[in-house]
C-alpha cells in the first residue's frame, strides 16, 4: 500500500520521453493550417472592404479620421502619463 508522500512523489516525477516519429510535429503542422485555412475568408472580406472602402470614401476624409483617432489616443495617453505621476508623488 502506498502513502500520501509516496503517491505525491510518484505524481510530481517527470514523466520520461516518448518517441512519437514526428507525429506531434505532423499534428501541429495540420493544426496551424487548418487556422490559416478558418482566417483566409475573414482577411479576403476585410481586404475586398477596405478596397470597396477607398474606392466611395474620399482620402481626405479616410485621414482626416485617422487624424482624429491618432490624436484621441495620444490625448488618452498623455492623460494616463499625468494621472499616473500625481498618484506616484503622493
Amino acid at each position: 500500500m502506498m502513502n500520501d508522500g509516496q503517491l505525491d512523489d510518484l505524481l510530481n516525477a517527470p514523466l520520461a520521453a516518448v518517441a512519437d516519429s514526428g507525429f506531434s510535429a505532423r499534428i501541429m503542422a495540420r493544426a496551424r493550417m487548418e487556422r490559416l485555412k478558418e482566417r483566409v475568408p475573414f482577411l479576403a472580406t476585410t481586404l475586398i472592404c477596405a478596397a470597396a472602402m477607398l474606392l466611395f470614401v474620399p482620402l481626405a476624409q479616410i485621414t482626416a479620421a485617422i487624424a482624429h483617432v491618432v490624436s484621441l489616443a495620444v490625448a488618452a495617453l498623455v492623460l494616463t502619463f499625468t494621472a499616473e505621476r500625481a498618484l506616484a508623488q503622493r
